[in-house]
């Protein structure tokens, strides 16, 4: 699945602890384009936020 969209608004990042270590998550807003658009909350988690 292909998605076009325009990052709308970027959250703080959150952090905490677990039984398997530390995580961080950090959710993004993002808008869709077309007839009907839409907003979007896309959560980020880990390394792949940086």
């Amino acid at each position: 699945m292909q998605l076009t969209a325009t990052l709308t608004q970027l959250l703080p990042i959150q952090s905490g602890e677990s039984k398997s270590g530390t995580w961080k998550k950090q959710d993004i807003i993002v808008s869709t384009n077309g007839q009907y658009p839409k907003k979007i909350c896309v959560s980020i988690w880990g390394d792949k936020i940086n």
